[in-house]
């Protein structure tokens, strides 16, 4: 690869350390030793990637995860390498704008929305940060913000399942079902395994009551091998009608 290249896939590798050592944390909750520990090790990894500088978000991630396994000082010690790391890139905006999105409080998504206007003033073709910018949005209930958000994402990426899906939650919550149902549909098309995309659907189809696609819809769900009691229930919903 060319240099710039190189660079390119170093960062996206890092970030996807970064978003991997997350998700452990969240999914092995009920033990956050456990879970901060996988996710520390994550992070040496992503910290060892050839090409490039010091991140403050992995800094700041990784004094969270050393809260979690109770090392106080050395969480207080990556704080302050935190604040001496220069941000330059756009890339390095999003990156700490999706660490302070970890702390879950409103401030936080207010926070990470600052940063991500930044980000996007620096590179507003940046297609990840529109898409953060618009999950904290939504997390702070600014729907038309977020449809905003989604919808440039989708001019930029109209390939990206992920951005029809979610502007497909949004129409579905201000009740735009049929909008909804074409968004959901152009995720799968483009994601056929977005089982979720199926799922979400078959609500929509249920709301205008059109049974028998919602029916099509859950048996596709099912034949995935995946099932829930929310499943359960709208099939029944959805045989009653």
């Amino acid at each position: 690869l060319e240099p710039k290249e190189r660079v390119t896939v170093a960062e996206t590798a890092r970030e996807l350390l970064l978003e991997l050592a997350s998700a452990q944390e969240r999914t092995e909750g009920s033990d956050p030793t456990s879970a901060g520990l996988t996710a520390l090790t994550l992070l040496e990894t992503a910290e060892h990637i050839r090409g490039l500088n010091p991140s403050r978000a992995l800094e700041v991630d990784r004094a969270r995860y050393l809260s979690l396994v109770k090392r106080v000082a050395a969480a207080r010690q990556s704080l302050l390498t935190a604040e001496k790391i220069p941000v330059i890139t756009s890339h390095d905006i999003s990156m700490l704008a999706a660490a302070h999105t970890q702390n879950r409080p409103g401030e936080s998504y207010r926070k990470a929305v600052q940063l991500l206007t930044t980000s996007i003033e620096m590179s507003p073709r940046h297609y990840w940060s529109h898409f953060q910018r618009a999950l904290c949005h939504q997390e702070l209930n600014e729907q038309v913000l977020a449809l905003s958000d989604l919808g440039t994402c989708i001019g930029l990426w109209p390939e990206s399942s992920w951005a029809h899906f979610n502007r497909g939650l949004l129409l579905f919550k201000q009740g735009q079902h049929r909008a909804a149902i074409q968004d959901y549909t152009t995720a799968i098309r483009h994601s056929p395994q977005l089982h979720s995309a199926y799922f979400n659907r078959a609500l929509a189809h249920l709301e205008l009551q059109e049974y028998e696609s919602a029916l099509l819809d859950i048996q596709a769900v099912r034949d995935s091998g995946r099932n829930d009691v929310r499943l359960d229930a709208a099939r029944a919903v959805a045989l009653e009608g």
